[in-house]
């Protein structure tokens, strides 16, 4: 390993219409941490349609595009194929960009990035940082996964030189929800929060609002609505017919503020579930994809939520009436308390930090 003599850190990852925002929010929520420490965080992201990129821009980092190939007609169910090219055809200009930069530090948070990746990044000297919270192995002098089901025996297939930053205290979350309190809950007349993921491709907002719309009008008190903003005319077209009262969002810059107005929450998993658990909201999740699986299920198990894999609109239906009882909603809330914090970004950099600072020693 050579010594790391620029501050510089560049961030491997992507965003699109198959790879949930939840890699780029926690890869800047890292960001903005290394930043504090004296970092300077780049971004390395291949130019998909659909993408999130703004929000690396609106956090103040730079985004550098890879001029990686962009193959179509490939199963994009299978996260192993999210680079949509030959993974020597990514590495070889993921890395020509390092040079390009004098940066020799990485930090990969891409579900696509296979282990042969990562050695080819290696093999170059540079120093390599992985988050990957869905058991994968890996040759990186860091790896993270915040899952918190897991012990250090569900890394037995990683190399002891590599530090692993494991379990709920390295997840994370966005610094600014420091700003909003989790509601005092009232599940008699809840307000709701319908968020099924940035690109809802599987139109259950749809599905979601068409049972709603069944329900007694005096059931909730308010709905809150979170989606893309490419699906708005159809959406709206949908809440004309409502007699509920919804309130909706489109592409809002961060979530907060709606999680802090939220007494229950209908929506995706991933990092989003994560995010209603610190604000102690009983979720009902429906699980997109098999990355997400894992995550929704061990969540169910906390008693934490519920989870829902048929996303046709029956099991939808049926899903969302076992949901609505006020007592399970109760357990699930005081299960949530206090469960994540706040220091998982900061603990994450400050690890980044001492272990490159023994690298230079």
């Amino acid at each position: 390993m050579k010594q790391i003599k620029s501050n510089k850190i560049c961030f491997r990852v992507d965003s699109s219409n198959f790879i949930g925002i939840g890699h780029i929010k926690r890869s800047i929520n890292i960001a903005l941490s290394l930043q504090d420490e004296g970092f300077e965080p780049i971004f390395l992201t291949k130019n998909f349609q659909q993408n999130n990129y703004s929000e690396i821009t609106k956090a103040g980092f730079r985004n550098i595009s890879i001029n990686s190939e962009i193959k179509e007609n490939i199963n994009l169910k299978d996260e192993k194929n999210w680079l949509c090219c030959d993974w020597q055809d990514d590495a070889s200009k993921t890395y020509k960009e390092l040079k390009s930069l004098d940066c020799s530090v990485i930090f990969v948070d891409h579900y696509g990035v296979s282990k042969k990746w990562e050695s080819y990044i290696k093999k170059k000297g540079i120093f390599l940082i992985t988050l990957d919270d869905i058991g994968r192995d890996h040759v990186a002098d860091i790896l993270i996964d915040y899952s918190f089901w897991k012990s250090r025996s569900n890394f037995k297939n990683i190399s002891d030189k590599t530090l692993i930053l494991y379990g709920k205290n390295f997840l994370p979350l966005d610094r600014r929800f420091i700003d909003f309190k989790p509601k005092s809950k009232n599940f008699k007349k809840p307000n709701i929060i319908i968020s099924t993921g940035g690109f809802d491709n599987e139109n259950l907002t749809e599905k979601v609002i068409d049972c709603l719309n069944k329900k007694n009008i005096d059931a909730f008190d308010k709905i809150i609505i979170i989606v893309n903003k490419n699906v708005k005319e159809k959406i709206e077209s949908v809440l004309n017919l409502s007699k509920l009262k919804y309130e909706i969002h489109y592409s809002p810059n961060a979530l907060g503020k709606f999680y802090s107005e939220s007494d229950i929450c209908i929506g995706s998993s991933g990092v989003s579930a994560l995010e209603r658990v610190y604000f102690q909201i009983p979720q009902l999740i429906f699980v997109k994809a098999n990355n997400q699986s894992e995550t929704a299920m061990n969540l169910e198990i906390k008693n934490m939520a519920l989870v829902e894999k048929n996303l046709d609109s029956n099991s939808i239906k049926s899903s969302i009436n076992k949901f609505l009882n006020e007592a399970k909603l109760e357990m699930m809330h005081q299960n949530t308390i206090d469960f994540f914090n706040l220091e998982g970004a900061i603990k994450i950099s400050n690890e980044i930090s001492k272990r490159l600072l023994i690298n230079n020693d």
